[in-house]
């Protein structure tokens, strides 16, 4: 049985964010998702929450053969991903590009990763070209909107999280 691991914030989880777990099944028959915290990161929704979202979404979008496939865990802020992939029995980290900016970034986190689990590769894939606009970032900016167009984030998340950030916006106008 081969394994994957995928990992990222996940605030907010993009439709882009599930594209990648469904290319990183297409290599694997177990594709763990490391759900992180960034100490450099400000995240708007909680630890607690993104994860939720995101197996909520995983099991709203993907056939129940493939959500079963995929197993999340949450990832410590000191942990070193290539190691929790190496602890979680994961063969390979697949990371994904939707640009050539992104290439960059990832060609020197595969040379980190390497040096640190010489025997976990690094897979990346290419995002799809309808998702390759689309950043956490973008939606959190457009969510600071006072005039958000919510049919354009609609576009970028998953249902549950589009519910989500209703919630949030409701709450706290704007974010």
């Amino acid at each position: 049985m081969t394994a994957a691991f995928v990992s990222g914030t996940f605030d907010i989880c993009t439709v882009g964010h599930l594209d990648l777990i469904q290319s990183a099944l297409k290599l694997a028959d177990t594709v763990f998702v490391g759900v992180a915290t960034n100490p450099s990161k400000q995240c708007l929704i909680s630890l607690a929450d993104r994860t939720r979202l995101l197996i909520e979404s995983i099991y709203d979008v993907f056939s129940a053969y493939d959500a079963n496939r995929v197993k999340v865990v949450s990832i410590d802020a000191q942990s070193i991903t290539v190691r929790e992939a190496k602890r979680l029995g994961a063969a390979f980290v697949v990371r994904g590009i939707r640009s050539y900016a992104d290439y960059e970034y990832e060609r020197e986190l595969a040379v980190l990763n390497e040096s640190l689990e010489p025997e976990i590769s690094t897979v990346v894939v290419f995002s799809d070209p309808a998702h390759s606009h689309i950043r956490s970032s973008t939606v959190k900016a457009l969510l600071a909107l006072p005039d958000w167009d919510r049919d354009v984030v609609k576009k970028m998340v998953p249902p549950v999280v589009l519910q989500h950030l209703d919630g949030l916006r409701a709450s706290n106008p704007p974010l």
